[in-house]
C-alpha cells in the first residue's frame, strides 16, 4: 500500500502573494465496529451453518452436534463485533479446509501433480488462517482498550455539584432560625480530686467575752481532792 505523504503547493493570487494550499487527499475515518447483537440475525446464521457444514463430517452426519460445535467455538473466540465475527469465521474456514486438502493429498492413487497441488493449496489456506488470526486477536485488543478508556474516564470524570434551593425567612412557613449563644464549659474535677471550697468573708465586730460556765460535778470532785491541813 503505497504512503500517503501531506503536500503543499505554491500558488499566487490576485495581489501577487504566494499563498500555500493544503493538497493532502481526505483520508474517510474507519467504520466503527457493529456489535453482535445489532448485527441481522440471518447473516450470524448463515456464518454459523458454514462452519457447521465444515464439521458435519466430523460430527458424523450430525447436524446438531455440528451447529452446536459452531456456536460453542465463536463463544470461545469471544466474538462480539461484525470485524470479529468476519476473522473468527476465516480461522475456523481456512483452518478446516487446510486440513480436509492435506488429507484428500494422502490419497496415494492421485497423480503427484495433483498432490503437489493440493499440498500448495493447503499452506496457502494455513496462512490466511495464521493472517485472520492476527487480526482477531487485534480487533479484540483494540475494544479491550477501548472499554478501559471509557471506565478510566468515566471514573476521573468530576461529580457534579448537587445544588440545593435557597430558603428564604420571608417564605411562609419558615422561621428564622434561632442563634445559639455560646456556652462557657465549666472545668470539670478529674477523679482523685476534691473540689476546693470557697471561703465566705468573715465580718469583723465586737468580741464579748462569756463567763466560763462550769460543768456540774467538777466543783465538788475539786473540793473532794483539796489537801487536808496540817495537824
Amino acid at each position: 500500500m503505497a504512503s500517503i505523504h501531506r503536500t503543499k503547493e505554491k500558488s499566487l493570487d490576485l495581489k501577487g502573494n504566494i499563498d500555500l494550499i493544503d493538497r493532502t487527499p481526505f483520508l474517510p475515518q474507519a467504520p466503527m465496529p457493529i456489535s453482535l447483537l445489532d448485527l441481522p440475525t440471518a447473516f450470524v446464521r448463515a456464518v454459523l451453518y458454514n462452519l457447521a457444514m465444515l464439521m458435519l463430517q466430523g460430527a458424523g452426519g450430525n447436524m446438531d452436534e455440528a451447529w452446536q460445535a459452531a456456536v460453542d467455538l465463536m463463544r470461545g473466540h469471544d466474538v462480539q463485533t461484525d470485524v470479529e465475527l468476519h476473522c473468527f469465521a476465516q480461522v475456523i474456514g481456512f483452518t478446516l479446509q487446510s486440513g480436509e486438502a492435506l488429507g484428500q493429498a494422502a490419497n496415494p492413487n492421485l497423480p503427484i501433480t495433483q498432490v503437489i497441488r493440493l499440498r500448495s493449496g493447503a499452506l496457502a489456506l494455513a496462512r490466511a488462517a495464521d493472517k485472520a488470526q492476527c487480526r482477531l486477536d487485534a480487533a479484540r485488543a483494540a475494544r479491550h482498550a477501548a472499554v478501559d478508556r471509557i471506565a478510566n474516564a468515566r471514573d476521573q470524570a468530576p461529580q457534579p455539584a448537587r445544588l440545593t434551593r435557597p430558603v428564604f425567612v420571608d417564605e411562609p412557613g419558615t422561621a428564622e432560625p434561632a442563634k445559639a449563644e455560646p456556652v462557657k464549659a465549666e472545668p470539670k474535677a478529674e477523679p482523685g480530686m476534691v473540689e476546693p471550697v470557697k471561703a465566705e468573708p468573715v465580718k469583723a465586730g465586737p468580741v464579748k467575752a462569756e463567763p466560763a460556765k462550769a460543768e456540774p460535778g467538777t466543783a465538788k470532785a475539786q473540793a473532794g481532792t483539796a489537801p487536808a491541813p496540817a495537824p
